[in-house]
């Protein structure tokens, strides 16, 4: 039997993800093996829905294995677990993919790792797993958070977390949304072009999607195999964006002819968006510690038409000596808002996560002395955990007395909001506007 490539592609990626997930992005370890193997555009999806569902499942998919099978999970070598976790989503989760081929190529891909010993024991827990799928064994339910744990493969630590913060119902919401599909949102670049010109573009081309309520230029699309083959995307129509982001940078009241910094700029986003604000006319420093990152805002820059972009390699730690209307602190964190786009954040341990606020706030004390009498701080993470969000806020503000809250609207006095996924319809995200006292 010829082995699939695109399997092969999808275990590879698989087993280099699992074996360091920590310092891995996974986007990038499945776009490494799809270009290894110069895979066609069909095989390329084909491969990268196995490895992304094998990656939001895995939890649970082991717990079925170790189940089904004589043998713990943490005992059997990680190259058979990548194996059988491809064979195993394959069955549970591609009605398209007959069982008898998940498990025949599993075996096979077994035999062309040299794990020939191994190809039985294989073969007959994917064979099981076939016989009961309609009767899977029960996953324990006398403890809430472990429950949960398994049933949507998320660390058992920030399942707990998440119900303290926000209760059982609204978690396992959070939970279900990070599971579905994911959507792409488009914003569109309105100094170029108008809503309706794009929408026409994507009806005539049968590209679906989907409008949002009192969000004229913006557009949530399904899965689509690759933006940059949309059409208008190399016009600079639109650019890719989720709506909570977006949004937050709206709350900045930006104006025409105003001085901004985005200080931690990459993918780029907030720039773009702080762009069209201005319709092109001011000054935006776009900044980020990471040169290859850079490289990607200034084509997103040339593709989008603005000229008041200006991209530069920096570490926001470091004071600027500048002064700016806005400062917009977009600052790394856990990324526990974004799991649904960005599966390897179910694999980070808990200690990962305890350093991040000092490093926050680190970034808030040197980017706000950029911020002029009267201008504006904008703190955002996608986080959903509050020491990363308003509880470091209230430490900045209790060591920095020159800065208050101020409202993120005229009709609101809330300076700070959190959006939740699945509960509204965008990933999670915080933000809080701060103004420096005159």
């Amino acid at each position: 039997m010829h082995m699939d490539t695109a399997r092969t592609a999808a275990v590879n990626a698989l087993l280099g993800f699992l074996s360091k997930p920590e310092c891995s992005s996974a986007a990038e370890k499945i776009n490494y093996y799809i270009c290894k193997y110069k895979l066609q555009p069909r095989d390329a999806a084909f491969a990268s829905r196995l490895f992304f569902t094998a990656l939001e499942n895995e939890k649970l998919c082991s717990f079925y294995l170790s189940e089904l099978g004589e043998r713990r999970w943490d005992s059997i070598p990680p190259v058979l677990q990548g194996i059988l976790l491809l064979g195993a989503v394959q069955i549970l989760f591609f009605s398209r993919v007959p069982d008898a081929a998940a498990v025949n190529t599993s075996v096979e891909i077994c035999r062309q790792k040299g794990q020939i010993r191994a190809c039985a024991f294989i073969n007959a827990l994917l064979r099981r797993l076939s016989k009961v799928k309609e009767n899977l064994p029960a996953i324990p339910k006398n403890e809430k958070a472990e429950y949960l744990s398994i049933l949507y493969s998320h660390p058992k630590w920030l399942v707990e977390r998440m119900i303290e913060i926000y209760g059982i119902k609204r978690t396992e919401k959070i939970l279900q949304y990070n599971n579905s599909a994911i959507q792409i949102t488009l914003q569109i670049n309105t100094c170029r072009c108008s809503t309706a010109k794009v929408k026409t573009l994507f009806d005539t081309a049968g590209v679906r999607y989907t409008l949002i309520p009192d969000r004229n230029d913006c557009l949530i699309l399904e899965r689509v195999g690759s933006v940059e083959k949309l059409p208008g995307y190399k016009e600079g129509y639109f650019y890719v964006q989720d709506d909570a982001c977006r949004r937050s940078v709206e709350f900045a009241d930006l104006k025409p002819g105003s001085r901004i910094w985005d200080a931690c700029a990459a993918p780029g986003g907030k720039s773009m968006a702080a762009a069209i604000l201005l319709n092109d006319v001011g000054y935006i420093l776009s900044s980020d510690l990471n040169r290859s990152k850079i490289e990607r805002i200034r084509e997103n820059t040339q593709r989008l038409g603005f000229t008041c972009i200006h991209p530069i390699c920096w570490d926001a730690k470091e004071r600027m000596e500048d002064i700016f209307d806005c400062v917009l602190a977009d600052v790394p964190c856990s990324g526990t808002g974004v799991i649904s786009k960005r599966p390897e954040i179910r694999f980070k341990a808990k200690e990962s996560v305890s350093s991040l606020p000092r490093v926050q706030r680190e970034i808030m004390d040197s980017v706000s002395q950029s911020v002029k009498p009267g201008g504006i701080l904008l703190y955002m993470t996608c986080s959903l955990l509050p020491e990363e969000n308003m509880d470091n806020v209230k430490i900045f503000l209790d060591q920095n007395r020159n800065f208050e809250l101020a409202p993120l609207e005229a009709n609101s006095n809330d300076p700070a909001k959190t959006f939740l996924p699945g509960v509204h319809y965008m990933d999670g995200f915080f933000v809080c506007k701060m103004k420096r006292k005159e």
